[in-house]
């Protein structure tokens, strides 16, 4: 519910040239199909996905217009691979998502931004600019070695 799906199923079908995939699973994924389906087969629910790494080089960008999240692994993912995100500005994903440099930030259940920012991620160009800062920034924050790192400094300084 907390996902902001239904709000993307509508930007999407407004959006001629946008495709969506849709991984996971729920308790709203009839009603969720049902929407889709004014999009004329541009939206696709994949179901529970093991492994999402394929799609995100795949991808042209991740949304995620939530209405709150803490700290949603689906992003830093996405900046492993060099995919920009679109998300909502809410909880934690501004520590994740930088607004015009890694990716696009809207207003928590703002359709029009969400639609706005969606658009401009169809510009090739733009895309790989945010696509490679949000690699940039994963390298510098994100990976295994900076989070276990930055964890045992919280540790030791609590000690």
């Amino acid at each position: 519910e907390g996902k902001g799906l239904r709000a993307l199923l509508d930007v999407v079908a407004s959006l001629p040239h946008t495709r969506l995939f849709i991984a996971g699973e729920g308790p709203l994924k009839n009603e969720l199909e049902q929407l889709a389906s004014r999009a004329g087969g541009r939206i696709e629910f994949l179901g529970y996905v093991r492994d999402l790494g394929p799609w995100y080089y795949l991808a042209d960008a991740v949304a995620l217009p939530s209405r709150m999240e803490a700290c949603p692994l689906v992003l830093i993912e996405a900046a492993a691979c060099g995919t920009p995100a679109v998300a909502s500005r809410t909880g934690g994903i501004p520590e994740i998502v930088s607004h015009g440099q890694t990716g696009v930030l809207t207003p928590p259940e703002d359709p029009h931004a969400l639609r706005s920012a969606l658009k401009h991620m169809q510009h090739p160009t733009y895309r790989r600019q945010l696509g490679q800062a949000a690699q940039a920034r994963w390298e510098e924050r994100f990976t295994p070695e900076v989070m276990t790192a930055n964890l045992r400094a919280v540790y030791e300084s609590l000690a």
